[in-house]
């Protein structure tokens, strides 16, 4: 059987009606950053490479999105604030303006540095907890003034407790580096491993865990040293194979009620680099060539190997000279799914814009992209 992808095609905003300003309530909205930056500090120059996923709302919930926002923004950016934009700005002000146009001479490779930015979400049980894996890394070369860094880390956000819990606070080290672990726990870590890789290991961690809802399961980052190289893979393993090594924090994820979340009645932003977004208008935007040159342009995308039946709802804006801007998941599936989603609604070329009273304007769509198993070819359906 394959995997395929069916995808509806219903743009919930081509209703034409009145203007309407976008104000739709939402329960979540992860915001997608993908950035690749070449900026200039004086004589140095800085490669900024970012792929974050911003967590702009949570089970209905500011008040309970805001300290991840926090601890994100730190971990990142070193700033500390909630604000996403504020914080990205100020990092980016910080290592220098963007390089515009043609250098008057030829840079000194020595005096680069190259810095990578993500923050990606492992998995999302609504109301309960979200997981996420971040990387910043620093590689300066020999003039350049930055230090270098390579940090990896794994969070685990309690969203009813407004928590956040680190590996170590999820999963019991000591007991682990005692060896008193469940039957099969090493074989079952290991398993991923050649024999070879296996017989030459010098050194081990488990440096990273996140939870999965269904099932359940808990998924563990295995570092692994042996004389030449370095080895890192991820593994799932029963929660209760493992139950016994997880701590008081991590059961209490799992077993305990979760707690109510009082709803909130929030909105998505509706200014765009200074211009309203609207959601009806006199003339909603039209994907060049309609439904069939829609059908045409998704005829070419092809779903993950193993995708989640189920449906992600995206939104994004359509400015004013027609581009896909600011897209998000408002509804989500997994984490591999909503990416593939996002990736599909970014690659969309331009649509002819809305117009209101004869004039171009930015306008918030929304569109639903359903994923299912199928025996034949790809279906499209309104």
């Amino acid at each position: 059987m394959k995997h395929l992808l069916s995808l509806l095609l219903t743009l919930l905003s081509l209703t034409l009606c009145a203007q309407t300003v976008d104000n739709t309530a939402q329960k979540y909205a992860m915001r997608y950053v993908k950035d690749h930056l070449f900026l200039q500090h004086g004589e140095d120059f800085n490669v900024i490479d970012t792929d974050i996923e911003w967590p702009e709302l949570l089970s209905y919930s500011q008040v309970q999105t805001q300290p991840l926002q926090q601890f994100l923004a730190q971990q990142l950016f070193g700033y500390d604030t909630a604000n996403f934009d504020s914080a990205y700005q100020a990092y980016q002000s910080a290592h220098g303006q963007v390089v515009s146009g043609t250098l008057k001479s030829l840079p000194d490779d020595n005096r680069f540095a190259y810095i990578t930015l993500k923050a990606q979400v492992k998995s999302y049980a609504p109301n309960h907890w979200i997981c996420y894996q971040t990387t910043v890394k620093i590689e300066p070369q020999s003039l350049s003034p930055l230090k270098a860094k390579d940090e990896k880390h794994y969070y685990v956000y309690d969203i009813g407790r407004k928590k956040i819990f680190s590996t170590e606070d999820i999963v019991k080290q000591d007991q682990i580096q005692n060896g008193n672990v469940p039957s099969g726990f090493f074989e079952n870590i290991f398993a991923p491993l050649s024999d070879d890789d296996f017989n030459q290991i010098t050194s081990a961690a488990l440096d990273g865990v996140w939870l999965v809802q269904k099932s359940p399961q808990v998924g563990l980052h295995i570092t692994c040293r042996t004389a030449d190289k370095q080895l890192d893979y991820e593994t799932l393993m029963p929660y209760d194979d493992v139950r016994s090594i997880v701590t008081k924090n991590g059961r209490t994820l799992f077993e305990k009620p979760v707690p109510p979340v009082q709803p909130e009645f929030v909105t998505l932003p509706n200014i765009w680099k200074g211009d309203t977004i609207y959601y009806k208008v006199e003339n909603a935007p039209e994907f060049r060539g309609g439904q069939e040159g829609l059908k045409a342009y998704l005829a070419h995308v092809s779903a993950p190997k193993a995708p989640l039946p189920g449906r992600v709802i995206t939104a994004f804006v359509v400015d004013k000279t027609g581009a896909v801007q600011d897209v998000r998941v408002i509804s989500p599936l997994s984490p591999e799914l909503d990416r593939h989603a996002v990736a599909l609604v970014k690659g969309m070329p331009k649509f002819a814009p809305g117009t209101l009273k004869g004039s171009p304007v930015c306008v918030r769509m929304y569109l639903p992209i359903s994923y299912r198993e199928e025996k034949t070819n790809s279906e499209f359906s309104e």
